[in-house]
Parts: C-alpha cells; sequence; structure tokens
C-alpha cells in the first residue's frame, strides 16, 4: 500500500488483534481526556461537588436557639373550658395521636372503652406503651397533634375513683389535653360533667440547651439531586455531540462494539457521580444537616441512586439527536426535582399519605433519592440519632427498606427498557445492532450476541470480485418521502478504484452511506468477496475502512491519539502502529502536527488525518466520500498521490475533481437523479458519448461553413456543436490528422482566417451524459 510495505500503514489486515480490554482502556482514556480538556466540563465538575455546600449557610441560618429547662414546673389541676376540635382538627389533615402509659389491665380498658370508641368517630391513632421514652419518641416522630396519658396510679386499687394523669402533649394551639382527660375521668367515675378533677399534672419534658430550625427540607432534597445532575451533564453532552458530528458512528465502523461503548459512558457517569457524592454523604454524615447518620447506609443507597439514574438517563438521551438537547435535559430534570419536593413535603410524607401514593412516587429515582434524602434529614432535625442499618426496617414515613427495594426495581425495569431502545430504536445516523422485523430470526440474534464474526482470509484472498451490489434502493420517510437512490446494481472487482461522479444531491454520499451501513436502505442485496448475497449491509465493516463527506474528527484529541485510539479499536499492535504513525506523518507531511489538537488543525490536515484514519491497518475495502473537499491545491494532489500508491485495497471515493479523479480510476461510476446511467472507464464514457476532438474556425460570418462538410467526409461522425455555430464536434478518429491536412491545404479557398483543435474535457462529456440522464428522468415523470 502507497508504495511501502504493510508494516508500515499498520501491519496486514490479517494480522490485526482487536482485544476488548485494551479497545476499552482507550475509550475510556478518550471520554477523560475530552472532559479535562473542556473548560465548561471542569466547571459543571466543580459546581457538582461544590455546590452543595450552600446548603451549610441554608441550615445554619434556619437554626435557632431553645434554652436549656433542666426541671420543668409542673402544672396542676386547671379547669375545663375548650373542646376537643382544636385537638383534632389543628394541622390541617394530619391525623392526631394518643399515647397510654402503663400497659396494664385498667389502661387497656380505658383505651378500648374510650379512646377506641372516640376513634370510631374521629380518626385517632393511638397505642399503648411501656415507658416514657417510647411516649416521647411516638409523639415527636410526627407534625400532627399528639398527647401522652401516664396514668401514674394506673395499678393502684383506686385508679378508678381517683384517678392521677401527668400529661406529655405536642399541640399546635390551645389546651386540647384538659377537654380529653375530663371526658376519660367522666367515663370512669360515671360521673356528670363536672370541671373538678381528682388530679391531673401537666408535664413537659425536660430539655437541654439546644438549637431548633425551620423546615428546610426542600432545600435538602433538592441540593442532593445536584451532584449527579452536574456531574453527568458533561457526559450527556458528549454522547449527543459524537452521535451528531457522526464520530460515534466512526467508532464503530472501526471496530467498537455496542458493550464497550456503554460501558465506558455508564463508567463515566457513575464514576463523576460517586466522586460528588463522596463530598456530598461526607458533608451531611459527619458536618451538619444529617450528623449521625451512618456513612456506609447512606453511600449504599446513593450509590443504587446513581445507577438507576444513569439507566434512567439512557433511555432518554437514546431517543435525542439533536446537540442542543444535551444541557437542556439537566434542566428538565431540575425542574421535575422541584416538583417532586414539593410533592414530597406537602403530600408524601405527610402521616395521611398512603402507602401505594409512596410507591407511585417511587418509579422515578430522582423522586425516590429526594424523599430518602428528607426522611434521613427530619429523623436528625427531630432529635433522633441519625439512621443505621439497624433502623432498616423501622417505621417511618418512608421505610429505608423501600428505597433500597425501589432503586433496585428502577435498574432492572430502566435497564430492560434501555436494551430494548438501544436495540431496536432507528438511529439518525448510523443502523441500529437488530431492526425489529428479525426479533424472530436466528440468524440476526446470532449476529447481535456473536458480533462481526471471523474472517475468511482465504475466501478474501481467492476472490475475484469484492463487492456485488443488487438493486440498492434507499427512501427518506417524512410527509413527502423522497428517493435518494433508484435500483441501482453494480459490481467491483478486487483492487479496483471506483469513482464515483455526479452533481451534489445525486445520490452519491447515499450510495456509500448505505454499501458502508452507516444509514439503513430500504431494500436491495450485497454480497462480499464472492459470499452469498444477504440484505446485511453491516458485513462490510469486517473489512471496511472509511472516509466521511465531513472531517469526522474528535477535536479535544491531538493527531497521535486518534491514532492511537483507532488503532486499538482495529487491533493494531503496537509496533505496527508506530510504524504506521510515522509512516503517515511523514507521507502526509503531518509529522510536526502530532501533538497538534484536531480542532486546530487546518482544513488540508484534517483531511489527511481523515483519510490516513480510514486506511490505518490496510482493510481490504476502502470507501471515500469526497475526500479533496476543501482542502488546497498542495494538500489535494498529495491526497490523489497517496491513493494512486494504494496497492491491496479495492476503494470507492467519490469525487468532484473528475480531471484529478480519472488519473487513479479503474472504472468511473456516473451517478445522476439517484440513477447509476454509466459505468465504465473514462476511455468507453469518451466513446459513449462522442467525447474526442474540439475543431473551432474563425470565418467571416461566424459560422464553420463548409468545413463541416468537409469534416464528415472524411469522419462521417462529426457533428456541429449544440452551443456554438463555429464549433464542430469530431470523435476520435485515426482520420484527425488527414482532416487537419485537408483544413491547412484549402484554408485560403474556405474562408477561414484561423482555427483551433483542442481535445476536449471530460467534464464537457459529464455535463452531457448527465443532462441526458436528467431529460430522462423527467420523461419518465
Amino acid at each position: 500500500m502507497i508504495g511501502s510495505n504493510n508494516a508500515e500503514t499498520g501491519g496486514l489486515w490479517t494480522s490485526r488483534k482487536p482485544q476488548f480490554w485494551r479497545s476499552l482502556r482507550y475509550l475510556l482514556k478518550k471520554d477523560i481526556i475530552t472532559k479535562v480538556r473542556h473548560f465548561p466540563s471542569i466547571i459543571e465538575f466543580l459546581g457538582a461537588c461544590t455546590l452543595t455546600l450552600l446548603l451549610f449557610p441554608i441550615y445554619h441560618y434556619a437554626r435557632f436557639k431553645v434554652p436549656e429547662n433542666p426541671n420543668p414546673e409542673m402544672e396542676g389541676p386547671a379547669n375545663i373550658n375548650l373542646t376537643l376540635g382544636i385537638f383534632l382538627y389543628g394541622v390541617g389533615k394530619a391525623v392526631p395521636r394518643i399515647v397510654l402509659l402503663p400497659n396494664c389491665s385498667n389502661t387497656r380498658f380505658l383505651k378500648a372503652m374510650v379512646i377506641d370508641r372516640l376513634a370510631e368517630q374521629i380518626k385517632i391513632n393511638s397505642t399503648i406503651v411501656d415507658t416514657v421514652d417510647e411516649m416521647r419518641n411516638f409523639i415527636y416522630q410526627t407534625d400532627s397533634n399528639a398527647i401522652g396519658l401516664h396514668w401514674k396510679n394506673g395499678n393502684a386499687s383506686d385508679a378508678m375513683r381517683n384517678p392521677q394523669f401527668t400529661i406529655y402533649e405536642q399541640v399546635t394551639y390551645g389546651r386540647p389535653e384538659e377537654g380529653l382527660i375530663q371526658v376519660i375521668v367522666d367515663y370512669l367515675t360515671m360521673m356528670p360533667f363536672s370541671p373538678k378533677i381528682s388530679h391531673i399534672d401537666r408535664q413537659p419534658f425536660p430539655t437541654k440547651k439546644s438549637f431548633n430550625e425551620f423546615d428546610i427540607q426542600l432545600f435538602f432534597a433538592f441540593f442532593g439531586i445536584v451532584p449527579v445532575i452536574l456531574a453527568t451533564m458533561p457526559v450527556i453532552q458528549s454522547i449527543i455531540d459524537e452521535k451528531g458530528e457522526k464520530i460515534t458512528t466512526l467508532m464503530f465502523l472501526m471496530g467498537m462494539t455496542e458493550l464497550q461503548y456503554w460501558i465506558v459512558n455508564f463508567v463515566i457517569m457513575i464514576g463523576f457521580s460517586l466522586i460528588a457524592y463522596l463530598f456530598f454523604a461526607l458533608e451531611m454524615c459527619y458536618w451538619f444537616g444529617m450528623k449521625g447518620t451512618d456513612f456506609s447506609l447512606f453511600m449504599a443507597f446513593t450509590f443504587l441512586f446513581m445507577v438507576a439514574h444513569t439507566f434512567f438517563m439512557s433511555c432518554v438521551m437514546v431517543c435525542m439527536q439533536k446537540s442542543e438537547h444535551g444541557r437542556s435535559q439537566a434542566i428538565v430534570f431540575a425542574v421535575f426535582g422541584i416538583f417532586f419536593c414539593y410533592v414530597h413535603q406537602f403530600y408524601t410524607l405527610q402521616p395521611n399519605a398512603s402507602d401505594k401514593a409512596k410507591h407511585g412516587m417511587s418509579i422515578f429515582p430522582l423522586s425516590t433519592y429526594e424523599v430518602m434524602v428528607m426522611n434521613f434529614y427530619d429523623h436528625v432535625k427531630r432529635g433522633y440519632n441519625g439512621y443505621h442499618w439497624s433502623d432498616f426496617y423501622q417505621d417511618s414515613p418512608y421505610k429505608i427498606s423501600w428505597g433500597f427495594m425501589w432503586f433496585g426495581i428502577d435498574i432492572v425495569v430502566y435497564g430492560i427498557i434501555f436494551l430494548l431502545l438501544n436495540t431496536f430504536l432507528p438511529r439518525h445516523f448510523g443502523v441500529q445492532p437488530m431492526h425489529i422485523q428479525d426479533v424472530f430470526k436466528l440468524s440476526a440474534w446470532k449476529a447481535l450476541f456473536h458480533g462481526k464474526g471471523q474472517i475468511d482470509y482465504n475466501k478474501v484472498k481467492n476472490a475475484d470480485i469484492a463487492i456485488k451490489v443488487d438493486h440498492l434502493h434507499k427512501v427518506f420517510s417524512g410527509a413527502t418521502p423522497v428517493t435518494a437512490v433508484k435500483d441501482v446494481s453494480f459490481q467491483v472487482k478486487k483492487g479496483e478504484v471506483i469513482v464515483m461522479i455526479g452533481p451534489n444531491g445525486a445520490g452519491k454520499s447515499t450510495i456509500i452511506n448505505t454499501l458502508s451501513a452507516a444509514i439503513k436502505c430500504s431494500g436491495g442485496e450485497i454480497s462480499l468477496f464472492d459470499g452469498d448475497p444477504t440484505n446485511q449491509f453491516q458485513e462490510i465493516h469486517n473489512y471496511l475502512g472509511i472516509c466521511f463527506q465531513d472531517n469526522v474528527l474528535i477535536g479535544l484529541l491531538s493527531v497521535r491519539e486518534h491514532f492511537e485510539l483507532f488503532g486499538a479499536l482495529r487491533g493494531i499492535q503496537k509496533e505496527d502502529l508506530d510504524c504506521a504513525i510515522d509512516f503517515f506523518g511523514t507521507t502526509l507531511q503531518m509529522s510536526h502536527q502530532m501533538s497538534t489538537r484536531a480542532k486546530d488543525l487546518s482544513g488540508g490536515q484534517k483531511r489527511k488525518l481523515c483519510l490516513a484514519l480510514s486506511l490505518l491497518g490496510n482493510p481490504p475495502i476502502v470507501v471515500m466520500d469526497e475526500p479533496t473537499a476543501g482542502v488546497d491545491v498542495q494538500a489535494r494532489q498529495l491526497i490523489w498521490q497517496t491513493i494512486s500508491g494504494l496497492k491491496d485495497s479495492t476503494l470507492i471515493i467519490t469525487s468532484h475533481a473528475l480531471e484529478e479523479a480519472e488519473a487513479v480510476s479503474s472504472r468511473l461510476f456516473i451517478v445522476a437523479g439517484g440513477d447509476m446511467p454509466f459505468q465504465g472507464t473514462s476511455t468507453e464514457l469518451r466513446k459513449q458519448f462522442n467525447c474526442g476532438y474540439i475543431l473551432r474556425v474563425e470565418r467571416e460570418d461566424g459560422t464553420v461553413g463548409p468545413v463541416l462538410d468537409i469534416a464528415k467526409n472524411i469522419i462521417p461522425q462529426s457533428i456541429m456543436a449544440d452551443d456554438r455555430k463555429d464549433t464542430v464536434i469530431v470523435p476520435v478518429d485515426r482520420k484527425a490528422s488527414i482532416l487537419l491536412e485537408e483544413l491547412d491545404k484549402r484554408k485560403d479557398e474556405l474562408g477561414i482566417k484561423s482555427y483551433s483543435f483542442s481535445v476536449e474535457q471530460l467534464e464537457d462529456t459529464l455535463i452531457k451524459m448527465i443532462q441526458h440522464a436528467e431529460a430522462e428522468i423527467n420523461m419518465n415523470h
């Protein structure tokens, strides 16, 4: 290849050894390098790690001091003058609680005969406990009204005649406990209503000097999802950008597998998020907000959340095509995060919320994580020690076990949805791993799980026909379907250089892209190296090197890093790859640009790099879509020189530079209006369309006059030019010299002042042929 031995350009195609972990390592390196070299990505990642610190001033200024009260005074008997409505309806829809102590026969009798009967009319949560601490926990774990009744002499013989109570209460307004006690006493003593009660004490709990705080659950919930949104934003944007710029398609064509691609994306997203959440967990568990919470427990459910959310985001990303959707996705997630915060604050975590509603809100990983964070924060805010693994099944507004369960469900469900979407959803550019109509075809599943399969190199070596395409056509669907390629058939012999010529919009790039399975064809079959015909055009990937019409490069990688990445994907051994880098650097005059990033290269240098990558490893088939587009004269000559030196590859090239392409081509394929009206050599093209010589005569009347008759007598196929009266088109013929001698002899007789005789340009012939083809198309329509 290129006048060199195969080792210089990456070794033999048969000597490649693609290695899964080597390719994975270079893909990870590529992702990390592009993030580190991209300033906005650095800012977003630092924001993910540090923005949660904004919670601290919010937390600090939301706290207020509660003075110490180690010996609260006990209030004596009080007059009864309030109704139970203050207690029962004091906090919206929150269900009031009544706690009884001690657990004895009299207390159980009181609950059954009074409290439970009262509950038949009004919704009340009631229970009997054994200790004052249990009573306090039951009261303070809710925001609703709650009263604790300690029947101090409940075990005494005169408990019914002379009941003595100590009250522990949490109420929003008034003294509802007195009315409740009076109802109880009246029932027990069977006495008419009287404000005089045997003995009622109102006993507040002793308190130490401490801090209380305003309810800021919303802030903790929202800031809890900020790290995953910011940390994954650069990755999401990169994935969508690379899809739109065809980089992802190129890497697939060069040997990257779907599994490698998504492993790298998942590792990067989860890895960046994990670093950010380590900072968040340390802040919460050891500094403020949830101090005392078990760090391993917090990180365990956070890690599950990151995995579940990554699968959820991947489902969304598979459906995205435009690069501007990348960061807008983060905004959408933030808006939904705020919405979930409010739902949890005012409904999900309220005592009256049903378990069904809590589970229903848990189908979204963001929602589940927010409610977990709010629950953990509220538990510490109420004065309890932070949650530990021993509290895994403890009853709370949202059980810890529920969160773990739903994260596991989300991982499985969204993982399956992602696999289905990624496998079957059509792609804007590139072909999905399997088509929905092939679900029941065993061959399609074998191809999916066994990759591209093994190459029969003996077949490649002994074959005569490299590519045979039958009845290829492509229709772009839409409101108005557009037929880009119409029933095209052709074959290419091994070692041929085919140059595909045609005007813009003729269908050249569409043929190239369907042939290389970069886009799905609407119909047709392909056979490779005398193999069996198949409609699975992606089989060409086993043999393919490709150079797209656009410069498909990773802007933040250097020239050398491009060779290393694509060399790893191709499976080129390190020694061969080093030789190839040196060779292409010298041949394409890029040795001094090896450390230059692709975005800083000139247009010609970018084009040369794309060309070198397509030839890396000596692929048996190379497809180039306008390899000299947008380059200067020097770079164009160097590219054509490189192409002309190819030895072992079969090439299909599209180009507008007909004269330059003619010099390197074996045959020309002319494309016009989605059809291929001509396949043959340049000589055959000239002959078919009478491409020969141009005889231009200068006479007084501005016409050829009798010169046309003389030309026809000597070369009968001579004709008048369509666009000029002073020009005769003379086909290639050995008698052309006789014609020129005759004109010289009779110059004065024919009134010829001067004349010129030149070879007709191939471009002129091409224009004629394309006009003829398009005219036929218009007639057919």
